[in-house]
């Protein structure tokens, strides 16, 4: 303690125990620790430092009269960044002791601007994602926020189905992007007040091949494209564009097409919550997935 005094605040104890009690109430930058102990000795006190989060990324130097190299790779196993010798020479113990320091200083440094820089890209890609959205619906009648409705009842229904939390992110972007092959599509047929004839219906309906196909280049999300190409199939085999039956349909499209149906039911034909659950039930197993259903019908009997 007494050579690096002069350079670091040094807090002494007498055992492992101790030393681990001394944890709970402060965390150091480095542990040096002796590996033979009355009672726990250093290895014990490694496992359980590597055991506990606020504890397992502290630097641990191990100390040690032996030259045993069996010692020395059963540390470095165990965890141990650096081994220093008794008798100590002052300079090195100095310099080793300054060396891991810094560089886990410098580490947790370049971890706080990794988890920063991640961040600002994450949001600016939001910001992207709702620039997009907000570009499709602006050429479509009442569809202002559809997509976004969409993907919180989504991700919603994805939490209460016990999907993983990278599986709800890619079902919330699936909802935003659902429409995205509308983008290809006349404004006269996205704009046409009344029925769409039977050929403006089927240049509709390919916005939902066309989605797929741009969205199947985000390869860090590779089955966001399911959810527009597939939000329009039907759980019996009537819907579009392949025809897709029960389960042969993707799990995050099942779950749109039913979001889907819920805001429409809501903001376009404003049926109040009793008619909305009594219509979801009526297509249950025809049009959506029943699994899907019940769960959407849990959170609107909560609402």
């Amino acid at each position: 303690g007494k050579i690096l005094a002069g350079e670091f605040e040094v807090d002494a104890v007498k055992s492992g125990e101790e030393a681990l009690d001394f944890f709970t109430r402060k965390l150091p930058d480095l542990v040096l620790l002796d590996i033979y102990m009355e009672g726990m000795d250093g290895f014990e006190v490694l496992k359980k430092m590597k055991a506990q989060p606020e504890t397992m990324d502290i630097p641990v130097i191990f100390l040690t009269a032996d030259d045993d190299h069996e010692v020395e790779t059963r540390g470095f196993k165990a965890g141990a960044v650096d081994f220093i010798t008794k008798p100590f020479i002052a300079a090195i113990l100095q310099q080793r002791v300054r060396r891991v320091v810094e560089l886990f200083r410098l580490r947790h440094q370049l971890q706080q601007e990794v988890t920063a820089k991640t961040q600002k890209i994450q949001s600016l890609s939001m910001q992207i994602v709702q620039a997009l959205v907000n570009t499709i619906e602006a050429r479509g009648q009442s569809m202002n926020g559809h997509s976004l409705r969409v993907a919180k009842m989504a991700v919603e229904i994805a939490h209460r189905m016990r999907l993983t939390d990278d599986e709800q992110d890619v079902v919330f972007y699936m909802g935003l992007l659902h429409n995205i092959g509308r983008v290809a599509i006349p404004d006269e047929i996205l704009q046409k007040k009344g029925p769409l004839t039977e050929a403006e219906q089927e240049i509709l309906q390919q916005s939902t091949v066309i989605g797929g196909n741009i969205l199947k280049d985000v390869t860090e999300l590779p089955t966001l494209w399911q959810g527009a190409k597939y939000h329009e199939e039907h759980y019996d085999g009537s819907g579009y564009p392949d025809g897709l039956k029960g389960r042969e349909i993707p799990l995050g499209a099942r779950i749109i097409a039913a979001a889907c149906a819920w805001d429409r039911l809501v903001s376009e034909e404003k049926l109040s919550n009793q008619h909305v659950r009594e219509r979801l039930a009526e297509a249950s197993g025809i049009l959506f997935d029943p699994r899907v259903v019940d769960t959407l019908q849990q959170i609107l009997a909560e609402h």
